[in-house]
């Protein structure tokens, strides 16, 4: 959880076809509470389809600041 809190993003995943696909994704705090209960929206989502969540993951990190 605070790996979540600390960079306020997520891993987006859906199935597409049959075949996993992987979306980055940042989220922000909607509200001054950041705590678990504190509400949260989308900031930004990848432009781009990732083969595996670890790139994914990579977009999310970079762009989380």
């Amino acid at each position: 959880m605070t790996f979540l809190l600390k960079f306020k993003k997520v891993l987006l995943h859906r199935l597409r076809a049959g075949k996993p696909s992987y979306y980055g994704a940042v989220y922000e705090f909607l509200t001054d509470d950041t705590g678990c209960e504190g509400e949260i929206g989308i900031r930004e989502v990848s432009g781009v389809e990732f083969e595996d969540e670890g790139h994914a993951i990579e977009w999310a990190m970079k762009n989380a600041n």
